[in-house]
Formats: structure tokens, sequence, C-alpha cells
């Protein structure tokens, strides 16, 4: 049996997260190997380590790892979470033929293709979205009534697929409707301005000023350190290579636009968000297999020309008062924080609340990298002395972010996942930044919640006109509405960058003016 799922997810990254992608799929004499790196499209991440790779790449490098196995059954809980469109209908392929059952040539090559027995595995799939099952479902189990004629409908094989797929999604639906305890779980609109604006009173000058960008990117350029290799002794150049990354990327963000991100896994966009949420240099922050493993010190990963130059918030990153701007000025959700949160709080079981967790953004913990956890560790020294947010506040704050108070201080790692994420959304938010990222903060979300998401940040953008904000994504449906710029990555570099208006209007200059905006928009996500 395999399991893949977040939870498995943080335990390869213990143990192998300083490992080359190549070293863990079996080397490159492994025929395993070349099989896997070709079926899930990791030849690009074949040199990096485990522990600098993207949530999609990561994803994609377990689930490889799993199938290459031959389990006799294979559970994955969301194993599409993370995955750009390609990917998504790749894997769904391969689990679909995995039901069936697969020639072995496409996990073990070697001997005949006609003659290799096949492959063959149960399957059961955890997921919030009707297009990620595999299309050979057989049996369905349901938070939903199970009496139900729509849940009836999906057992009943002699339906046709269609019909049964389109049953699932009101099934989904159905599910979501009512929580597990019978409490709304409904986020509270019209708050924005109040709990995300700073008064003008308490806001230092540069968080004030409009006159210069948020952030502004002259010719970035951000390339990982190739994993020393076998004949490294021989050879310590081999070593200094690098690779991925960003090249030679402009970017500027004002106040007051709403940016998102796309471009397929490994496309340089978590590079992107350490740069700009990231309050220390790359080559001195912690990776995120040195956090799993509870670290001090880092080795140099990343390479980059001009790093110290980038201007975030009015200030150059090589700047002394760079990090305590970011600290205060930046808040971010990602999937990189959320393990790295979770992390710590596995490290010390039930020492870390809901509450703490929200807190910490006072001091600087919602920020990105390994400066995420000092702060945290720095707000849990002092919080008897210094309690910065009252009942009140954080009452307020989770009800516009749509967490339970019932829950505020439950030790964060015995929380769903989507509660955990709730938690961080609030963190990222009760400092009151003037830069908010959301870097594939829906992932692993049922749709109710992802669409509570959705709202907050059009509102946030509608109200507090000091913010920017930016959304990374490889769902159309995950894009909220009132989004005015959009940059699209393509190994590294841009391929669309500005307004959402000059590019559809460069793709109706390439003959697509067939499309209405929101079709632009959707391929763009897709592409």
């Amino acid at each position: 049996m395999e399991l893949v799922s977040f939870e498995t997810t943080l335990d390869f990254v213990r143990s192998h997260g300083t490992d080359s992608v190549g070293f863990v799929c079996g080397g490159i004499n492994s025929a395993r190997a070349r099989s896997l790196v070709v079926r899930f499209g990791l030849i690009n991440a074949w040199t990096k380590q485990v522990g600098s790779l993207s949530s999609g790449e990561l994803r994609k490098l377990t689930l490889a790892r799993a199938m290459a196995n031959a389990p006799d059954l294979l559970l994955i809980d969301g194993a599409h979470d993370g995955l750009d469109p390609k990917s998504r209908f790749q894997l769904s392929g391969l689990l679909a033929g995995l039901a069936r059952g697969l020639p072995k040539l496409l996990v073990q090559l070697g001997g005949s293709g006609h003659a290799a027995p096949k492959l063959r595995a149960r399957l059961l799939q955890v997921s919030h979205r009707a297009e990620e099952f595999a299309t050979e479902i057989g049996d369905v189990f349901s938070l939903a009534d199970p009496t139900s004629p729509l849940v009836r409908s999906l057992i009943d094989t002699s339906l046709p697929l269609s019909f049964r797929s389109a049953e699932m999604e009101k099934v989904l639906a159905d599910a979501h409707d009512t929580p597990a305890d019978g409490a709304s779980r409904q986020r509270t609109s019209g708050q924005a301005d109040r709990l995300v604006a700073r008064a003008p009173e308490d806001a230092p000058a540069w968080y004030a000023s409009r006159d210069e960008p948020i952030v502004n990117f002259d010719a970035a350029t951000v390339t990982f350190a190739k994993p020393p290799g076998p004949n490294d002794r021989e050879s310590p150049s081999a070593s200094q290579e690098h690779v991925g990354g960003i090249r030679d990327l402009r970017l500027r963000i004002e106040s007051g636009e709403f940016w998102a991100f796309v471009g397929k896994n490994g496309a340089g966009k978590s590079s992107l968000v350490k740069l700009m949420a990231s309050p220390r240099l790359l080559d001195q922050d912690l990776s995120l297999s040195e956090a799993a493993l509870g670290e001090t010190k880092t080795a140099t990963k990343f390479s980059s020309n001009n790093e110290r130059d980038l201007v975030v918030l009015g200030e150059p990153r090589g700047s002394p008062s760079s990090p305590d701007r970011i600290s205060e000025g930046v808040g971010v959700v990602s999937m990189d924080g959320h393990m790295r949160t979770l992390f710590y709080a596995q490290r010390n079981p039930g020492t870390l609340v809901a509450a703490d967790v929200m807190r910490s953004g006072l001091y600087g913990a919602a920020c990105s990298g390994g400066a995420s956890l000092a702060a945290l560790e720095t707000f849990l020294d002092a919080k008897k002395e210094k309690q910065q947010a009252t009942q009140t506040d954080l009452d307020a704050l989770c009800a516009f972010v749509g967490f339970p108070t019932d829950k505020l201080q439950q030790p964060f790692e015995t929380l769903g996942l989507g509660e955990q994420r709730l938690v961080l959304v609030a963190r990222a938010l009760i400092h009151k930044p003037r830069l908010l990222v959301f870097d594939e903060a829906s992932q692993g979300l049922d749709a109710p919640t992802r669409e509570g998401l959705k709202a907050l940040l059009t509102e946030v953008h509608d109200f507090v006109p000091q913010i920017a904000i930016i959304v990374i994504t490889h769902h159309s449906d995950e894009i909220p509405d009132g989004v005015t710029h959009m940059l699209h990555l393509e190994a590294g570099q841009a391929l669309h960058n500005g307004p959402v208006e000059s590019i559809t209007q460069d793709m109706d200059d390439r003959n697509d003016s067939i499309l209405d905006a929101d079709e632009k928009f959707e391929i763009l996500c897709t592409s």
C-alpha cells in the first residue's frame, strides 16, 4: 500500500530534503528513474534538491515514487493539489490506466513492451474537485446522506460516466453545505477597512507613502545551486553549476494593484515570492528541508547577481532596514509557510495553539522563509509579557476569515488542513500589510472555503487601496474578481507581464478576439 497526502509529503521532505531528485528517483542509471522523469515531467528538476522544489514539483515526485512501487492499493488524498493543468490531466490519465491495468513498461523499463505484464492497483481517492476523480471510479463514499438519490446514482455503474461525473459535483456541494459540527463557517464581510487598513496615526511614513512602487525589480535573476553529485570529488566545479529559477525579470507593482501570477510547475513563481517576501537574502535562508530538521544554519543554494539591488517597500533587499520592512509590510499564505509552521508545531506538540500562530504575525511571522519561524519563536518567548492583539481583535479577524473562535486555543497541529490554512490567512492579515501574497493558498480547500477566500481578497482590494495583492494559482476558478494585472511565467521568464487589458488585447491581435475576457484569462491560467 502507498499513501500520498499532505502529511506524507511532510515526512518525505524530512527524509529526503537535502537529496537531489535524481538521487531520490534511483540515479541516472535507474530504468525506473528515467521512466518517472518522463511520465511526470520532472526532467527539469532532476538536479534540484527536494527541499527547494515548488509545491507542484514536490507533489509530482511523491506521486511518482508511490506509483513506481507498484502498490496493490494506492491511497491519494488531494493528489492533484499544486499541479498545473497539464500535470493534472496526465495524472488523471495515469490513475485511470492504473485502475484498468498499465503495462509495467510505463514504470519499469526493460523487456519487450507487448509482453510486459500489467500493473494494476486499487485506488482510493479523496478530493474536493469532481474533475480530479479517475474516470474508472466504482464506489463512492460521501459525507452527504448515503441514502440520497445522488449518492446511489454514483454507485450504479450501469449509468453513463458523464452522468455520474455531473452527479458527483452535486454530491460534493451537498457535503460542503453543512460542517460536521453543524456550525456556520460563513465569513463576515464588510470588515476589510477596519481589520486590514492601518489608521494614519499608527502608520509609519513608508507605509503611508504611495509615491514609490511596492515591488520594483529590474532584471531579477535567481538560480538554484546544483546539488553535489557522485563525481564532484574529482571535479569540484560541477557542484558550482546553477539551474532553474528566474532570469532577467522586470516587475513593478504599485499600491492598489491586484495581480495574478500563473505558470507551469517550476516556472519560477515560488522563487519570485521568496524575493518579495523573505526578509533574509536567499543564500542566507533556511530551506524547507532544513526547517523540517530544526536546523539553524544553511548552505548556499541560490545564486543571484543583483538580489541586493531589488527593491521591496522602498528598500533594496541588501539594505540594513530591508528585513524589518519586509517583516512588517508583507503578509504571505503559502504551502511553504504552512509546512514550516507545521514542522515547528509537530516538534513541539501541544504548545502552539491557533491564537498564537495568528498573533505571531505581529512579530513578523507572516513573511516567507526561515525568518518566519524565527519570528514565531520570538513571539512565543515574549507573549506573556506583551499581547498586542486583544481577544476582541482575534474574534473579529476569525469572523472575517471564517475560522471558528471556539478553536483558538486548540493546538495548531490538531486542526484540519483547511482550518490550519485559515489560521495562516489570519496571520497574514493581522499586522495590516502593504503587500498580501496568496501563493496557492486555496490548495486542498473545499469549494465554499475557496469562494470565501476569493471574496475576502476582492473585499480587501476594493476597500484598502494602499495594499497590493498577488494571487498565485493553477486554477482559473481560484482567481478573484477585480484582478488588474497578470504575470505569466515560463521557465523563469515573463511571457505576459502587465495590465489584464493589455494581455487580452495582445490575444486579440493574434486573432483570438472571438474569446471573451474570462475565456482569455482561463487560457493563460491553463497554458
